[in-house]
């Protein structure tokens, strides 16, 4: 993984003023009623593809922010990857019933709705993350 060093372009959504994404509120969006303590370190798995590791009330965790969804098997195979020692993912409190009403898909209609959509809104959320229009996934370590 190589450290965030790039800017993302104008018009990129960025929701927050330091292009971090806002992880208390994020937080919320996810079961557990976690508690953010600090920012531990930030990378870039690819442009498109960030990992945040956070400290918590309950430990350490990561966020995966990602703007294309191939399929739930696609993000577990790059957690895989990247934190080989990850527990589990945690779940959303309000997923979405159908992918159409997601963010990423209202920015790009042509984006395909994953094979395994049931699977993937049981634990992608789409608001607080540092960019309009990425999917974020809450992994325990």
């Amino acid at each position: 993984m190589n450290n965030i060093t790039h800017k993302r372009e104008e018009g990129m959504g960025i929701t927050s003023s330091d292009g971090l994404p806002d992880f208390q509120r994020l937080l919320d969006q996810f079961k557990g009623g976690l508690v953010f303590k600090r920012l531990i370190k930030q990378d870039a798995i690819s442009y498109d593809e960030l990992l945040y590791q956070i400290e918590t009330n309950d430990g350490m965790y990561y966020v995966l922010e990602i703007d294309f969804i191939y399929s739930f098997d696609y993000v577990t195979d790059l957690i895989n990857k990247e934190i080989p020692e990850y527990k589990y993912f945690v779940e959303v409190k309000q997923p979405h019933e159908k992918f159409e009403d997601t963010p990423p898909y209202k920015i790009s209609s042509s984006y395909p709705t994953p094979p395994d959509f049931d699977e993937v809104k049981k634990y992608a959320n789409d608001k607080y993350g540092s960019y309009t229009g990425y999917f974020n996934f809450l992994i325990k370590i």
